[in-house]
């Protein structure tokens, strides 16, 4: 492969079907324990010893457990991190 194919080739994964059994299996590998509520509004939990997350779908509650794991209690957003999504969210609206 020359330099600029390899410069261009990025993989791209969205957010789809296919994404939510390896969501579930990392969930699981890192030793959460996995549930389904559907007693009100149907949301996944994943519990271990030490936390319980919650989220309408298996993707968003992975992402809560990386927050999690990446900031720990500390998750709360800076004004920079509300500022730049506040811009992300406003170049939307132009288009």
């Amino acid at each position: 492969m020359d330099e600029l194919n390899e410069m261009t080739n990025k993989t791209r994964l969205a957010a789809a079907a296919n994404t939510l059994a390896p969501a579930l299996g990392i969930l699981q590998e890192l030793g959460y324990v996995v549930t389904r509520d559907k007693t009100t509004e149907p949301q996944y939990q994943a519990e271990n010893d030490n936390c319980i997350f919650i989220a309408d779908d298996l993707l968003s509650l992975l992402g809560l457990v990386k927050i999690y794991a990446t900031r720990g209690a500390a998750f709360q957003p800076s004004d920079d991190e509300v500022q730049r999504i506040l811009l992300l969210e406003s170049d939307d609206d132009e288009e």
